[in-house]
């Protein structure tokens, strides 16, 4: 049987209803099932695909090109239109197909299906990849969907609907029973709600088609297996994460990658990630410690990182676990935490850093009980032979014995070095004299290589580089945001293909940055070459984040461009969210680089502040912003509040926060109370939120109900607490926040304790688990 493999756009279609329809009419059933195919075959034909099967009242198609397909399917949709209407749901996606005379598989096909099975009747809906080469059709109008975690898709897929007259643009939101809406970050199976990871952050680098063997640095880093830890440090160019991820391709341990970056300094942010690296060797390793690390006091940093020892203890096969980027963690307590695990790690783990400065870490003891294997700038640098080979068959410039000699000498072997000469190399016919031309320290040779580099690309990718350099993270639609051209994402996958310092972060090939040392060059270059567009490239950025989700990154490119009202409204927005999620530290930093002035007209920022001091159990810095939002909104906790007349100056972005503030305020003043066990106070503050509130905001109502059962408690009125908590749980409940939800039930189970209804309590705990 002979196989082929093809690129195609494959296209599903599917009469809705129709099983419900041959019940009811079996003769109506079958001539909708006639008409379907009598257009869906004529129209196929006239644009060139090729119709593979047909099932019951479905389809099966393959074009070469997806611009047709998705002409096929408008044409289509507008003939089922026409009486008697026929319900068809099309779906369309492109990739690679392995296609036989009986069968057609590959997860493109997949994708498709389950494309097509989330479309509504009359519509067209495709996947991004798809879209993406729809960009320049005029002809065609999208509208966005959103991203969908499909059924045996392990990666989100964003689906557009096409928006061409005569065809049904549902609203996103009722798609959302036919399945799940992926988050905005990819979050391990074990991460509940609260606990959103990056999923880039977690990625392995692929192992570069063309990269120089090294295997006397392999062998090194095998033996040193037997011990706890291997360091490879040295400065940007070295070629360390490029070495460690080809280790780990060759290498028959599994691994787990976390690439860190400065916001990791946050030691609960940095265990959360270390536990979803850690699931990438074993699922369900570490679940127990995300519980302890969303909880809403997590137990002290010794508890934790024991818990998080013995279950990498229970971690049956030995696996390598990278820090990449080490030197980007600016924080004693994760050096404290790091040292623990060390001191204490299992024989199962090897742990893996790569930096560009030594960590604060017990190396020298280490050191001499043989648990460190360390690679340093000396062992990565090229050889003579390594250089002639990267020079010659990965850059192929053909040069000689001599030419090779010089340059590894003037580089001293330094990798970044050696590529930007390639690169500047390329097209030149005198390359002897180009060698001889140029000597000197790295940061020479790095300024006058990395100028050459972009004297020598055309206008256009210059100007890309120089744009995009204000990004962390490349992709094509952000790129495409950013700069306003089109088709990034395929100049992108040019810039890899030709080496020039693109490091891919998916194995997508979608997500990709600049390595570190480029990058800084080309933002350094970008303030002369591009004087006073910094500012709106990263407010486009701000704008493509907020659009696509991801506040975080949104606030960070506000900042960034000085668009401090933007980045107050943001930062107001993702409140909530982060409070929800314990991230209150990260949000604090967000806040601290807002002006003082502005933040002092923006209630909703103040009371987050005061919430972020009493969450870190600074009560008087918490009493003091409270103090400040009652004399900026001239009311008292407790007191209504006209959202549509703020008192003059005041501005805010929520209307339903700003509307809810006395609630919070009192509710606020009710967890102040509870601390400095005014019991009275607290209840009474709980209840004015309580009296605010309407019944549907569980969000709110939740702790407010949950502080004044707490003070009920102690004052010794159980039957009262026991009412409030019970309501408090069920507004967690309703809203997802299973960890408060887990406290409200076991606060209940101990005063059923107390209350000698043990029954009761035992029952209510088996409902728990």
């Amino acid at each position: 049987m002979s196989r082929s493999r093809r690129l195609v756009a494959i296209m599903f279609t599917d009469i809705q209803g129709y099983t419900a329809l041959m019940q009811r009419d079996e003769q109506k059933a079958l001539q909708a099932r006639e008409k379907h195919r009598r257009i869906f075959n004529s129209t196929t034909e006239k644009h060139r695909g090729n119709i593979l099967q047909y099932y019951g009242d479905g389809t099966l198609s393959i074009f070469d090109s997806a611009i047709d397909a998705v002409n096929c399917a408008i044409e289509m949709q507008l003939g089922f239109r026409e009486e008697p209407v026929i319900p068809v749901r099309i779906g369309i996606h492109t990739g690679d197909i392995v296609l036989s005379e009986e069968e057609i598989i590959g997860d493109s096909v997949n994708v498709a299906s389950r494309v097509e099975s989330l479309a509504v009747a009359g519509s067209v809906f495709i996947s991004e990849k798809v879209y993406d080469e729809l960009k320049n059709q005029q002809s065609i109008q999208t509208t966005r969907m959103k991203a969908f975690q499909l059924k045996n898709i392990e990666t989100p897929v964003v689906v557009y609907a096409v928006s061409n007259p005569g065809l049904v643009v549902p609203d996103p939101e009722e798609l959302q029973g036919k399945t799940e809406p992926a988050p905005t970050s990819t979050s391990p199976p074990a991460a509940k709600a609260g606990t959103a990871f990056l999923a880039t952050k977690l990625f392995v680098p692929p192992p570069k088609p063309r990269a120089v063997q090294r295997p006397r640095l392999i062998e090194r880093l095998e033996q040193g297996l037997a011990g706890k830890l291997s360091l490879v440090s040295a400065q940007a160019g070295f070629g360390k994460t490029t070495l460690v991820s080809e280790w780990i391709a060759g290498s028959d341990r599994p691994a787990g990658w976390l690439s860190l970056d400065e916001s990791d300094g946050n030691l609960l942010r940095f265990l959360s990630y270390f536990v979803a690296a850690l699931q990438k060797v074993e699922e369900h390793a570490g679940e127990g410690v995300l519980a302890l690390l969303q909880s809403p006091q997590p137990p002290p940093a010794e508890t934790i990182l024991t818990a998080l020892l013995n279950e990498i203890a229970a971690i049956a096969q030995p696996f390598l676990l990278v820090l990449d980027d080490y030197h980007l963690i600016d924080s004693a307590a994760v050096d404290s935490a790091v040292t623990f695990l060390l001191d204490h790690q299992p024989p199962q783990m090897h742990l893996v850093i790569t930096t560009r400065e030594d960590p604060n870490l017990p190396l020298a003891r280490m050191r001499v009980r043989g648990e460190l294997t360390e690679l340093r700038a000396a062992d990565l640098r090229f050889t003579p032979a390594e250089a002639a080979g990267f020079l010659n068959q990965a850059m192929g410039l053909e040069l000689s014995e001599k030419n090779i000699a010089a340059l590894e000498t003037r580089t001293e072997g330094w990798i970044a070095g050696l590529q930007l000469a390639a690169l500047s190399m390329k097209g030149l016919q005198d390359r002897s004299s180009f060698i001889q031309a140029f000597t000197g320290s790295h940061r020479f040779i790095l300024d006058y290589l990395a100028e050459e580099v972009l004297l020598r690309q055309p206008e256009e990718v210059r100007s890309f580089l120089l744009q995009t350099s204000i990004l962390d993270r490349l992709y094509g639609p952000l790129c495409d945001a950013v700069t306003g051209r089109q088709q990034s994402a395929a100049l992108l996958e040019e810039l890899e293909r030709g080496n020039l310092f693109v490091v891919p972060l998916d194995d997508r090939r979608q997500w990709y940055r600049y390595h570190h040392l480029f990058a800084d060059v080309l933002r350094a270059r970008t303030a002369g070459d591009l004087p006073g567009q910094a500012a709106k490239l990263h407010r486009r950025a701000s704008e493509w984040y907020e659009q696509n989700g991801s506040l975080p990154d949104a606030i960070r490119h506000a900042l960034a461009a000085a668009d401090f009202s933007r980045a107050a409204d943001l930062t107001e927005a993702i409140w909530p969210q982060m409070d929800a999620e314990f991230q209150t530290d990260a949000w604090m930093k967000w806040l601290n680089a807002l002006p003082t002035e502005l933040v002092g007209r923006r209630p909703v920022l103040l009371l987050g502040a005061a919430w972020s001091a009493l969450n870190q159990g600074d009560l008087p810095t918490g009493e003091a912003k409270l103090l400040e939002l009652e004399r900026l909104l001239g009311t008292a906790p407790g007191e209504a509040m006209d959202p549509e007349a703020p008192p003059p100056g005041v501005a805010f972005f929520d209307r339903e926060q700003f509307r809810y503030l006395p609630a919070s305020m009192a509710t606020a003043q009710a967890y102040i109370a509870q601390s400095k066990n005014d019991l009275r106070a607290a209840v009474q503050y709980a209840r004015q939120a309580l009296d605010l509130l309407p019944a549907e905001d569980h969000l709110r109502r939740g702790p407010s109900a949950a502080l004044l059962g707490l003070a009920q408690w102690a004052e010794g009125d159980l039957a009262a607490a026991y009412q409030a908590i019970s309501v408090a749980l069920d507004n967690f409940r309703l809203v997802d926040n299973e960890t408060f939800a887990l406290s409200g039930a076991s606060f209940l189970m101990d005063i059923l304790t107390a209350q000698g209804r043990l029954r009761e309590a035992e029952r209510l705990f088996e409902r728990s688990l």
